[in-house]
């Protein structure tokens, strides 16, 4: 009986840490438009973070354009640009740093007939 119990207890224990998640380090919240979306999160080489995604640019057409928003390890905003020209939908769909410290963001451009383009963005701020 004793055996059966301490296996138990076992399992349970073994259960709790390999599904236990880590401790959050920070939760921030950026002023972004109704309709801004994130899709994509990078740890970058000095500790911080680049995110992508798509940004309402309330212009004639009211389109989206690409956004990148560079984040130090805090979560403090260091930089963000948006991508665009007014005419097509942007949307940066993945972003990564490459061995040169540079960013390369891709995603899919869409104008509005169902025609969707892929494209490739770099930036090196």
């Amino acid at each position: 009986m004793y055996k059966i119990l301490i296996f138990i207890i076992l399992i349970v224990t073994i259960s709790n840490i390999s599904w236990s998640q880590s401790p959050v380090e920070f939760v921030r919240a950026y002023d972004i438009s109704q309709g801004d979306r994130f899709f994509d999160i990078y740890a970058v080489s000095d500790g911080g973070y680049i995110m992508c995604g798509k940004a309402n640019y309330a212009g004639r057409f009211r389109r989206n354009d690409m956004i990148v928003v560079r984040v130090d390890s805090e979560g403090e905003l260091i930089w963000s640009e948006t991508y665009g020209d007014g005419f097509l939908d942007y949307s940066a769909k993945s972003i990564v740093e490459t061995d040169n410290g540079e960013f390369l963001s891709g995603g899919e451009a869409y104008n509005g007939e169902n025609r969707s383009q892929q494209f490739m963005a770099t930036s090196s701020q």
